[in-house]
């Protein structure tokens, strides 16, 4: 069994099961959606093989390997007035933010990089799914900060527009996460190698906004 993050499973397992099915079809593989959280508590209790969790984790029965680095990005509809290309953390204060919940990683992650920024979030609604968040949004709700990735491959372009954020860049890492003394067989190491591949291939058909960490004002 496999936990994968909900962003990471609505974009990176699909193509990536697909493969991994054609080398071992006769493998059993169950794909779980779950938060960071959730995913390192059922690795650490046998119950998951692997995780695709954010990183960093500390743990000593964990270990982890860094699979892709995810920016996050300012999500506005089509229709909001709000017009630049990308926008200084410190903007952010005074916007409608639909967000997840408090006690989630990714949600904690964009608390942090605010604080960086000295930026209080004013958010006016939190939801668990990433995808209702964006229907919201896309409906008027406020704005969103979201993984890049995952709003370029499953949003057509005319429903959103999206905004670099810089001083700090919003990013984190996403790896691969098993216990530390757990046998690792073919399909096991397959899995993980697949996981590499089929994100770089992501990468470079989603076309993200060119690597930069503190871009010039425009």
């Amino acid at each position: 069994m496999v936990g994968t993050l909900a962003t990471v499973n609505s974009y990176l397992i699909p193509p990536l099961v697909s493969q991994f099915k054609q080398r071992f079809p006769g493998i059993h593989l169950q794909i779980h959606s779950q938060p960071s959280n959730d995913i390192v508590s059922n690795i650490l209790a046998d119950r998951f093989d692997l995780g695709i969790c954010l990183l960093p984790l500390v743990h000593d029965r964990l270990s982890t390997v860094p699979i892709f680095e995810e920016r996050l990005v300012l999500v506005a509809p089509t229709q909001h007035p709000l017009r630049q290309s990308r926008l200084p953390m410190k903007a952010l204060a005074g916007l409608p933010l639909v967000l997840m919940p408090a006690d989630y990683c990714l949600r904690k992650m964009v608390e942090a990089e605010c604080l960086e920024a000295h930026v209080k979030t004013d958010v006016v609604l939190e939801m668990t799914s990433p995808e209702g968040i964006l229907q919201a949004v896309a409906e008027g709700a406020g704005l969103t900060i979201l993984p890049e990735l995952y709003v370029r491959l499953r949003s057509p372009a005319a429903r959103f527009r999206l905004i670099e954020l810089y001083d700090p860049v919003p990013r984190h890492s996403v790896g691969l996460v098993s216990l530390v003394n757990r046998y690792q067989n073919l399909a096991a190491k397959e899995f993980a190698t697949l996981c590499r591949t089929t994100m770089a291939h992501l990468m470079t058909k989603s076309q993200p906004f060119p690597s930069r960490r503190n871009p010039p004002r425009a």
